[in-house]
């Protein structure tokens, strides 16, 4: 016998046609696909292709799922054929490891239908989308470049390294909904009865809503925590993605809220990215008097702040200083500089911070961009946001060597320089500096040129120090390729926010102290007469009419000890913050006897610290609850509410706009 794709069948006797008989029920039964059969059939497995061909496997599949919509048909006569052959194909008994699987396979597909279905509305928020688009705007560039090749920069002889090492220490479009529109019912029904079957083995009834008819396509069929009052909802803020609807619109509030600074000088360190960035400019935007702003890098922050479309209105009260807060002596020479020029300051703002230490690479094109632009390179308005009245002084030597190390970074440059001589002292910016291609002209550091060099400060970041700091991995930092805030992207596997105590570099562990503890307290301390003063002109200005000026110490949760339980990650960071947090609960108390209000400000989690080595699997903790004007809007809120005469706070620990434990 043949089949219909003409395929030999062998010994395959003729089968007779399908009857409800009694006669033929037996002979049907005799080749069934029962486990306990006799049959020839159950012993000489048979390929499936020789039995039924794929369109007639097709055919039958598509009949029965048609069937299945319309149930009510079963009872027409004409059908009984067809119904008694399947109850002889599916009489065969399933085992339970079967049952089993097939309940794990159900579980599996209804929790990935859940999954989908909230992941559809938490897109929705306008966070999580912000989130999401800065994840593919990496992905976007990445996909444009080839692998590239780990290249060795020139090593530095020892006596360098000696020296530098002494010196440095010292000194988404929204997703589409997983309902299907002409299924949605039979969906609904599967899905309950799995979530029925789940929260019955699982407890979690009370965690899950039944969808049904009624207006439930905006509720998360899986309750999730509210990032601010912890509490289990379903219905998110439609702002924030981790919020209830309560607190989300709490936190839009604050989010969005001013007030007339008119008359404040405020002085925000780290303000070139992120929440330093935010926190000045939404200075500048309520009226403050002057805005002083701290970077390494003061050229392209001057650069960043003029490309507001608003910089027209406050571009003459904002200032520009450059400085390296690992480089002490400048931190207490700037401390000075501003008692002998300002006549008084109203809010000191500590947010410059190390998080992770970054090598020379990350820093490569900002650096070379602050040292081949002379002030005459930028626009006249871009100039002004920059004083001439200081710059960092830093050794020639450690000029020389940070010059070497940044030219070197491309394997094609060659650096050609002529050091000053050691005994000459003066005119040290008149070193003749000149960088070759053999592609372009000669590039030179232009800024060297200029009278007063201020941007002396970003050489520090391209002395090498540790290993990392020798080698440019383009793997790890593939050039021309920047996150949102136009930072270099850092695709290394490892970084010392998932290291422990033994593996995290003595020298980082020194650079994180210094940065986030060491600066803050010269500043806080040296600069304590202006603030004095600051609280006395306020009195006059405020609309309470009371004395008041403030420090706000930009801290975080890494620095806390009153806690359930501690991660054994970073441990450098926390000592650092946790350092931070004891000078202003120290401290606080006497500075307020005149009126100097100091406190510590949590800025919320909006940044993902891990590594980004896989961009693929970093949704479900890139995806913060908030992100920089939201920090910025924390570290401002405690100075909003004395000002407006409602709350004045000092000595404390802010977290979410409320004093929170130590």
């Amino acid at each position: 016998m043949q089949t219909r794709e003409g395929n030999n069948v062998g010994n395959l006797p003729d089968t007779q046609p399908l009857s409800s008989s009694s006669e033929n029920n037996d002979d049907v039964s005799s080749i069934s696909l029962s486990q306990n059969s006799s049959s020839p059939f159950a012993h000489h497995q048979l390929p499936l292709e020789t039995i039924v061909s794929e369109s007639e496997i097709n055919l039958a599949a598509s009949v029965l799922e048609r069937l299945s919509h319309h149930s009510y048909h079963l009872q027409d006569p004409r059908l009984a054929q067809l119904i008694h052959a399947g109850s002889l194909l599916f009489k065969r008994k399933i085992s339970k490891e079967e049952q089993a699987e097939m309940k794990r396979e159900s579980r599996k597909k209804a929790k990935e239908k859940f999954k989908n279905h909230d992941k559809s509305i938490l897109m929705q928020s306008v966070m999580q989308m912000k989130k999401h688009n800065e994840v593919h705007y990496l992905r976007q560039q990445i996909a444009m470049i080839p692998n590239a090749p780990n290249s060795e920069v020139p090593k530095l002889t020892h006596a360098e390294e000696d020296e530098v090492i002494i010196e440095s220490i010292t000194d988404e479009d929204v997703v589409s909904s997983c309902r299907n529109s002409s299924n949605e019912q039979n969906d609904k029904k599967s899905m309950t009865e799995t979530m029925n079957d789940n929260n019955e083995q699982n407890g979690t009834a009370s965690d899950m809503i039944q969808p049904s008819n009624s207006n439930n396509s905006n509720k998360l069929l899986r309750a999730v925590r509210c990032y601010i009052c912890h509490e289990k909802t379903h219905e998110i803020h439609h702002f924030y993605h981790k919020m209830c609807p309560k607190c989300g619109e709490f936190n839009l509030e604050k989010r969005n809220q001013t007030m007339d600074m008119t008359g404040k000088i405020c002085l925000v360190t780290g303000g070139r990215i992120k929440i330093g960035f935010y926190t000045a400019l939404k200075l500048l935007r309520c009226n403050a008097e002057l805005v002083i702003v701290t970077s390494r890098f003061p050229k392209d922050c001057a650069k960043r702040y003029s490309l507001e479309p608003d910089f027209e209105m406050w571009k003459d009260r904002l200032k520009v200083y450059g400085i390296d807060f690992k480089h002490i002596p400048s931190v207490v020479q700037f401390a000075d500089h501003l008692n002998h020029t300002l006549p008084r300051l109203d809010i000191l703002i500590n947010c410059a911070a190390q998080t992770i230490r970054k090598p020379t690479a990350y820093y490569e094109h900002v650096a070379k961009y602050e040292l081949t632009t002379s002030l005459q390179d930028l626009s006249e308005t871009q100039r002004k946001l920059l004083p001439l009245d200081f710059s960092m002084k830093i050794m020639p030597e450690q000029k020389d060597i940070a010059l070497r190390m940044l030219s070197s970074m491309e394997k094609r440059e060659a650096l050609e320089y002529n050091p000053r001589s050691k005994n000459n002292d003066e005119h040290e910016e008149n070193s003749t500096i000149t960088l070759h291609t053999p592609h372009s002209t000669s590039l030179k550091y232009n800024a060297m040129r200029d009278e007063v060099n201020v941007s002396s400060s970003s050489l520090l970041c391209q002395i090498p120090i540790l290993d990392e700091d020798k080698s440019y991995n383009e793997q790890s930092f593939p050039r021309d390729v920047f996150d949102v805030n136009q930072n270099q992207a850092d695709f290394r596997n490892t970084n010392s926010w998932i290291q422990k105590l033994d593996q995290v570099p003595v020298f980082e562990m020194l650079e994180v102290q210094t940065i986030n503890v060491t600066a803050p307290f010269i500043l806080t301390s040296k600069l304590k007469p202006l603030l004095e003063h600051g609280a006395t002109h306020s009195s006059t200005t405020n609309p309470t009419h009371e004395p008041m000026s403030f420090v706000i110490n930009v801290s975080s949760m890494e620095g806390q000890f009153y806690r359930r339980s501690k991660g054994v990650h970073h441990p450098h960071l926390n000592m650092a913050k946790a350092s931070l947090n004891m000078m202003t609960r120290t401290s606080a108390a006497d500075y307020a006897k005149d009126f100097i209000y100091m406190s510590s400000v949590d800025t919320g989690w909006n940044n993902d610290e891990n590594p980004l080595s896989d961009l693929e699997n970093i949704s479900q903790t890139y995806y913060c609850p908030l992100d920089e004007v939201d920090g910025a809007a924390r570290i401002l809120d405690p100075i909003f509410l004395a000002l407006q005469g409602k709350q004045k706070y000092f000595g404390v620990f802010l977290k979410n706009y409320s004093p929170f434990r130590w």
